[in-house]
């Protein structure tokens, strides 16, 4: 069995958490630690409704993360398309587990999770309205648009290697 089927046969969320390196590795995000940082220094902003009853968080997260949604998937969808001939090849590293491709699409995955985590607590928050759910929301808020820049980084770095393996084959098809 090639190790890509195998991590392929653990199921989309299982695969996607062993590729992203499970909690070890969100614990060592430094992005995860900016979010709780910015959660707590914001706490007058998402602890208390303003006159009208309304949740700020609520609003900026049902206003903000639609969009990023919608760069997350496109994002993956073009890494995707882009995906085939010497840089598919290069990227996947023979069918690892482990391999840029795979490290890259986890990313890609764990950004459109803790996005689509956020609206759903900002429902729930605009239903039942409390400091526990404010304080969860707001976090996967902020750590959502934070992981906007780390996909971007992954963004950049694939652009990186798609030049390099493109290269590559200009100089093998002129010799």
């Amino acid at each position: 069995m090639r190790p890509a089927a195998s991590v392929a046969g653990k199921g989309s969320f299982r695969g996607y958490w062993e590729v992203y390196g499970g909690l070890p590795s969100l614990l060592r995000s430094t992005y995860f630690w900016v979010a709780i940082v910015i959660t707590m220094a914001a706490y007058p902003f998402w602890s208390k409704p303003d006159a009208d009853e309304n949740w700020a968080w609520v609003n900026l997260t049902l206003s903000v993360v639609p969009s990023l949604l919608g760069f997350a998937v496109g994002g993956m969808a073009i890494m995707l398309a882009f995906s085939s001939g010497k840089f598919l090849e290069a990227i996947r590293q023979k069918g690892k587990n482990n391999s840029y491709f795979m490290k890259v699409i986890s990313a890609f995955f764990h950004f459109t999770l803790v996005l689509v985590l956020a609206i759903v607590v900002a429902l729930i928050g605009k239903a039942f309205p409390n400091i526990y759910i404010s304080a969860l929301g707001f976090f996967t808020t902020i750590y959502g648009v934070l992981l906007a820049v780390a996909t971007i980084d992954h963004l950049w770095q694939t652009a990186m290697i798609f030049n390099k393996a493109r290269d590559q084959g200009d100089n093998e098809n002129n010799s």
